[in-house]
């Protein structure tokens, strides 16, 4: 709609009309007091009806155009003296991935902090999630993952402006962290969120904080932090199980787990296939192949976490790089003996180890 400021006048016109004429008639007459305070009245009644529309109609289009056409909103939101978070609810803006990365762009490279703000705010409003692309493209956009600094800076900046926080806010937070690989950061958020903010991370932000630990070697901390969270409350899942496993067994201690197995059971979390997978995996690539025999048999005997596929190419990868191909060949007949068909990864595995050592007439044996 064109934003012109084009008067209708339909509501007055008889009253100017017969004034119009009277004074044809009569040029030296005067419109009278009455005449002048009507016509006064209609102008003011339209002129405020019609501004009202106006005001309404402009409102209304910069609250759904995408962000980073709206200038005046963007000058509005970029100058809101430390409540940001309350402009933004009051504007109320529909929400979608265009929108939000536009808005992001407009943050950068100048206002980072703004622009993680915004994007944490966005991240739970009604209607809208962010999507694992997002958290991406909002950590190349703003730069995150050369700047560690921006994700403090933008808590310290909640701290200082006395700023109404939310667990949802911060499990955004640690989100970005997540992406950016960021787990002295994220650790930083969860103390700050516990012990300056008073509140009580959930299972899944220790989660995200422990499986970056797990991936940077720090297997001790993510220890600590499972035992916090049985001290808060909370239980530790298949995830957290999960991650120290497999931070365990990346780490080339994969004897550790059997503690962690035991844990999970008096938990009544029962290890799954994919845990157990992991497990034989680490003692495959750290050379203990008696235990991978011994993880493989437990596996075939539990009804419940059956070996498949991808765990017996493990096994049979790791003898094929020893030279050991009897030792392949029979976790191929063990595992067509129950009932699990190789796969072309299965077969090339062979070949290509076969092949590798001039023994490709094995192959057709």
């Amino acid at each position: 709609m064109p934003l012109s400021l084009a008067l209708p006048i339909t509501s007055i016109q008889p009253q100017l009309n017969r004034c119009y004429v009277s004074q044809r008639l009569n040029p030296l007459r005067r419109l009278t007091p009455r005449q002048s305070s009507s016509i006064s009245s209609s102008l003011t009644n339209t002129m405020s009806r019609f501004l009202n529309f106006r005001l309404f109609s402009l409102f209304h289009t910069l609250k759904t155009l995408p962000f980073s056409t709206r200038q005046t909103l963007c000058s509005h939101l970029h100058q809101s003296n430390g409540r940001f978070e309350n402009s933004l609810s009051k504007v109320k803006p529909k929400l979608d991935s265009q929108c939000v990365i536009q808005f992001l762009v407009s943050c950068h490279p100048k206002q980072p902090q703004l622009g993680i703000r915004f994007f944490v705010w966005a991240g739970f409003q009604s209607g809208y999630r962010h999507s694992a692309y997002m958290y991406a493209k909002a950590c190349n956009l703003l730069g995150i993952c050369q700047n560690h600094h921006i994700i403090r800076d933008v808590i310290r900046s909640y701290e200082a402006e006395g700023c109404l926080v939310t667990v949802n806010m911060f499990r955004e937070v640690l989100k970005l962290c997540k992406e950016a690989q960021l787990a002295d950061v994220a650790l930083w958020v969860l103390s700050k969120m516990q012990y300056t903010f008073n509140l009580h991370a959930d299972t899944l932000m220790y989660n995200v904080v422990i499986r970056l630990c797990c991936k940077t070697g720090d297997i001790q901390m993510a220890e600590k932090l499972m035992r916090e969270m049985s001290s808060n409350g909370l239980c530790p899942d298949l995830i957290t199980y999960m991650a120290i496993v497999e931070g365990f067994c990346n780490a080339g201690r994969s004897e550790d787990v059997y503690p962690v197995l035991k844990l999970m059971r008096v938990h009544g979390c029962s290890p799954n296939s994919v845990i157990l997978s992991a497990i034989l995996n680490g003692f495959c690539r750290s050379g203990s192949m008696v235990r991978a025999l011994e993880m493989l048999d437990e596996m075939e005997k539990s009804g419940d976490c059956s070996p498949n596929v991808v765990t017996y190419t493990s096994v049979i990868q790791s003898f094929c790089k020893r030279g050991q191909w009897s030792e392949a060949f029979d976790i191929l007949d063990r595992m067509r003996a129950l009932g699990c068909n190789a796969n072309h990864v299965t077969v090339f595995t062979f070949v290509e180890s076969l092949c590798a050592e001039g023994m490709w007439k094995k192959l057709m044996g």
